[in-house]
């Protein structure tokens, strides 16, 4: 059974060479001086709010964004939504896209809705609103623009209104003219006709009209109507005022371009995701701190023939995706390069990858009215402060038929591949054994989308309160050294109970302690420092009703159960107590060459032959702690002719039932039966 928490401690950094800066720091500078900062960026369309539903109002209310150019000049929009699910994909209607809705702000140009007086549909090639939305209007995008506005398909439930029949949008049309429902809608910040007959001229809608004229007529918003709408012949001369859809995946980050600062009237540039852009930490290499500046060597790939980054970023988002921080690299930008940051003073190293992620992108900053371009932002590992290409990131307890205190490294490619690096441990009885990187990088553990090698080390019940000291080493080199003990995480579970795995945890943790405390005093192993010291008293296995627990270990040698061949005798059974729990049988009249097999509730284990003076004996390895209550059979392999049926349990019970053991071992046995019950799945 193993309870992981991963208990953070430390965190340590990789190492690589500084470069001279050359740029100043904590700001994204285009021609205009205007800057992009953690303050007035959001991911996404996040920081961008719905425009304002009040009726009474005597112009549209809301937020702007920018998107872009027709004649050369950037184009604002109003952000009818900034979170839409209101159009299909025009490829598969079932499927509701995640959209920005906005609708521009002015009349770019005018024009006839159709071409010929004799009538003209909206979805045919002589409607020539939607060819100039579609053609001459789009040409003025980047292609990169272009790719996250969506085909849009949209259909309405009812298509009339007084005079007037409503298009669906069913002809792969990116932009279109906005309808007589949506100018209606309130959500849109479209609550009376003054909020959209705004635009300085009458525009086209792509109504029709519902009367005998509905071939040869739309409408168009109109301030001279008293409705607000108006049916004119589709060969007169309108307004084009746009509309569109941007596609949520496709925006990296919102900015707000002016110093308002209410709900509404806030303008904004986008950063639109380019997937020609790449970027990653150069191969080979890593991250490296030195006090509080990191260096970040980049390595950026550029597959858009017609845009070019020439910024790298560093974006740092909390746990609910917040901006914390987002500036460039200091230094020379270069597709492949090297440029620092400075780790504000109010985040942590060991909060890096837990509290907050750091990512890296690759950007092409562009005016203050204009789109900006950035690759997806790659998140990167925390630099390795030591310099050798380790962290520690936690710990855990395992009781796998051992007390296991495992420790969760991360790990630079460079340490991970070495066939000589390796996790040497001081134990607490002066042994020092080595696990080797090679026999764990099969076997990493991934936890929160983080990898981590583990590297096991065993302590006996005693030894709880023993620090265990463990270092990465390689050749010469030595990372930190980290010291730990199985009470510093049993002490830090206990305290934070209000974590659901904590909490299932308590009851084993604190009889574990005991255990260790009981095993402490039996063997005076540093008895003035027992494990139970930090659970309450009425928790300590020194306040315990022991004729109570006596009375519950009820667990005696059932004879009728053993089968022995002539000859042979059952002489009894050791625990051992060591750091793995161990059950041996011994018997008499058995050849020294003797090969048993163990069966248990939980399937097979192991078992050893082993021999003392006359004794063969029958060791059953690695009992795990909810195992410590079930019975176990030994045979003879091949053979029926022996078998004893025997429990960790009935050791305990000969115990406390004896009058000759002293109190003590009595203890450890009361503890283990408390800790046997605690980590059992049947208590």
């Amino acid at each position: 059974m193993k309870y992981k928490g991963i208990i953070k401690t430390v965190a340590a950094v990789f190492s690589l060479s500084l470069v001279t800066c050359m740029l100043p720091a904590n700001v994204h500078a285009d021609e205009t001086g205007f800057t992009k900062t953690a303050e007035n960026t959001s991911v996404g369309t996040s920081g961008i709010g719905a425009p304002s539903s009040s009726t009474g109002l005597t112009s549209w209310t809301g937020n702007y964004v920018y998107y872009g150019k027709y004649d050369g000049n950037p184009i604002k929009y109003r952000v009818l939504d900034p979170d839409s699910t209101d159009y299909k994909d025009d490829s598969n209607h079932d499927m509701a896209l995640k959209t920005m809705l906005v609708d521009c702000d002015s009349v770019l140009t005018t024009g006839t809705f159709g071409s010929t007086a004799s009538g003209t549909d909206w979805g045919s090639n002589a409607c020539a609103v939607r060819v100039w939305m579609n053609g001459t209007f789009l040409s003025g995008f980047s292609s990169v623009e272009k790719a996250a506005v969506p085909a849009v398909y949209k259909s309405y439930s009812s298509n009339i209104s007084g005079n007037y029949f409503v298009i669906n949008l069913t002809h792969n049309e990116k932009v279109f003219a906005l309808d007589m429902f949506d100018v209606q809608t309130p959500a849109y910040g479209y609550t009376s006709k003054e909020t959209f007959v705004d635009k300085a001229s009458d525009y086209w809608l792509r109504t029709r009209a519902n009367n005998n004229n509905k071939s040869t007529h739309a409408a168009i918003a109109s301030s001279g109507s008293g409705t607000g709408f108006s049916a004119k012949p589709v060969t007169e001369t309108y307004g084009y005022s746009p509309a569109f859809n941007v596609l949520l995946d496709s925006i990296i980050f919102s900015t707000k371009v002016n110093s308002n600062a209410t709900a509404y009237g806030n303008v904004y540039k986008l950063t639109l995701k380019d997937d020609g852009f790449g970027i990653a930490v150069t191969e080979g290499s890593s991250l490296s701190i030195d006090g509080t500046t990191v260096t970040v060597p980049y390595t950026v790939t550029d597959n858009d023939a017609a845009l070019d980054p020439d910024t790298v970023s560093v974006l740092i988002k909390d746990t609910n995706d917040d901006i914390k921080y987002y500036a460039p690299l200091t230094g020379t930008y270069a597709a492949t390069g090297t440029g620092t940051f400075e780790l504000p003073s109010y985040l942590t190293l060991e909060d890096w990858g837990t509290e907050y992620t750091v990512s890296i992108l690759a950007e092409d900053v562009n005016g203050q009215y204009e789109t900006d371009y950035a690759s997806e932002p790659v998140e990167v590992a925390a630099p390795f402060a030591d310099g050798f290409g380790e962290q520690l990131a936690g710990y855990s307890i395992s009781l796998d038929g051992d007390i296991g205190v495992n420790f969760y490294m991360e790990l630079d490619s460079t340490i991970v591949n070495s066939d000589s690096a390796y996790m040497e441990f001081a134990l607490p009885n002066e042994e020092t054994p080595k696990v080797y990187v090679k026999d764990v990088r099969s076997n990493p553990v991934s936890v929160n989308g983080k990898t981590y090698y583990v590297f096991k080390c065993n302590v006996a019940a005693k030894e709880m309160t023993a620090p265990i000291t463990a270092q990465m080493k390689d050749a010469d080199r030595s990372g930190n050294p980290y010291s730990y003990t199985v009470r510093d995480y049993a002490d830090y579970l206990l305290e934070h109970t209000q974590v659901p795995a904590y909490s299932n945890a308590a009851n084993l943790v604190k009889a574990m302690l005991n255990y260790g405390a009981c095993a402490q005093t039996y063997f005076n192993y540093n008895p003035n420092d027992l494990a139970n010291s930090v659970l309450d008293s009425k928790d300590q296995f020194q306040n315990w009703d022991m004729t109570s627990i006596d009375n519950d270990i009820n667990a005696p040698y059932n004879e009728n159960g053993t089968t022995l061949p002539t000859g042979v005798n059952f002489e009894g059974a050791t625990l051992s107590l060591k750091s793995e729990t161990s059950l041996s049988l011994y018997f008499k009249g058995l050849d020294a060459e003797t090969e048993f097999k163990c069966t248990g509730n939980m399937g097979e284990k192991k078992v050893e032959t082993n021999t003392n003076g006359a004794y063969v004996i029958a060791r059953i390895r690695g009992i795990k702690a909810e195992e410590l209550k079930n019975d176990f059979t030994v045979t003879i392999k091949d053979s029926d002719s022996l078998s004893v049926t025997y429990s960790p349990m009935t050791y305990c019970y000969n115990v406390v039932k004896s009058s000759t053991v002293s109190e003590k071992l009595k203890n450890v046995c009361r503890a283990l039966y408390q800790y046997a019950g605690a980590a059992s799945p049947n208590g």
